[in-house]
C-alpha cells in the first residue's frame, strides 16, 4: 500500500528555454528546480519561468550511478506529490538501471525523461522516443 504520493522528476540536460524540449514543460506545474554545477545557468533561467530558485546539488554530477540515485531520491523525498525539474547532463541508461527502472531498448532517447519515484519504486512515465 502506498502511503505517500510519488514525486515526478523531469530530467533534462543543459538545454535552455529556447529548446522546444524544455519549452514544452512550460505548462507543467513545477514546484522545484535542481541542477548540477554545470547546469546552474540553464536551471536559473528555467526556474525563473516559475518564479523559483534553482538549487545546486553537486551530487547530481556524480559519475557513479548509485551516487546519482541517492541525489535523485533525496530530491524525490522532498517533493512527494509534486513535479520537479532536474537539470543534469548525467542522464543515461546505466543510471536508470540502478534506479531499478526497466530500460530495455531505451539507449539514445531524448529528454525530458519523466521519472516517478514513490513507495512502489521508480518508473519511467515518459521518455521521448521510448
Amino acid at each position: 500500500m502506498t502511503l505517500h504520493c510519488p514525486a515526478r522528476l523531469l530530467l533534462t540536460g543543459g538545454a535552455g528555454l529556447d529548446d522546444p524540449r524544455v519549452g514544452s514543460l512550460a505548462d507543467q506545474r513545477i514546484m522545484g528546480v535542481y541542477c548540477d554545477v554545470a547546469g546552474v545557468a540553464t536551471a536559473t533561467e528555467v526556474a525563473a519561468r516559475w518564479g523559483l530558485p534553482a538549487h545546486t546539488r553537486p551530487d547530481l554530477a556524480a559519475r557513479e550511478p548509485a551516487a546519482l540515485r541517492g541525489a535523485l531520491e533525496a530530491i524525490a523525498d522532498l517533493h512527494r506529490g509534486e513535479a520537479v525539474l532536474v537539470v543534469t547532463a548525467h542522464i543515461h541508461v546505466p543510471t536508470l538501471r540502478v534506479l531499478a527502472v526497466d530500460t530495455r531498448g531505451s539507449a539514445g532517447h531524448d529528454v525530458p525523461v519523466e521519472l516517478e519515484c514513490g513507495d512502489d519504486g521508480w518508473f519511467i512515465r515518459s521518455w521521448p522516443g521510448l
